[in-house]
């Protein structure tokens, strides 16, 4: 009888334990930086390129631009969910869905110095976010 508790016990235990971990998110595919400062080109274009991956995470996630034209490209580096990118308070900052190996571009143009935030329309709630910090020429 005692036997049974402690094995109903022990089992009881790997249950809540299994039951409370959440399945572990896949490690990032991008070897970018988490933050780029981007400058105007000599076709006074500032470019950045943007990794998505099956982790729902933008590399870089902080990005440094000055007002005036900005082309984003985004890299699915990954395999799963298409990603996109939208800049939710700048008009016509969106990059649309690029499947897995798939890169999108986008060119918009930065009226207005300011703090921006970008997302993946489709994972922003697992964490698929990032910041453009924009300031004046």
């Amino acid at each position: 009888m005692r036997a049974a508790r402690v094995l109903t016990a022990a089992f009881g235990c790997v249950v809540l334990v299994s039951c409370a971990t959440e399945p572990a998110a896949p490690p990032s595919q991008s070897a970018r930086p988490d933050e780029v400062t981007v400058a105007p080109g000599a076709d006074g274009v500032q470019a950045v390129d943007i990794d998505a991956d099956d982790a729902n995470h933008f590399h870089p996630s902080l990005v440094n631009a000055q007002t005036g034209p900005l082309r984003v490209s985004l890299h699915h580096v990954g395999t799963g969910a298409p990603h996109n990118w939208t800049a939710t308070d700048l008009p016509g900052a969106r990059v649309p869905l690029a499947r897995g190996g798939e890169t999108r571009t986008a060119r918009f143009v930065v009226g207005r110095p300011g703090d921006y935030r970008f997302v993946c329309t489709i994972h922003e709630a697992q964490g698929s976010v990032g910041r453009l910090v924009v300031r004046g020429r």
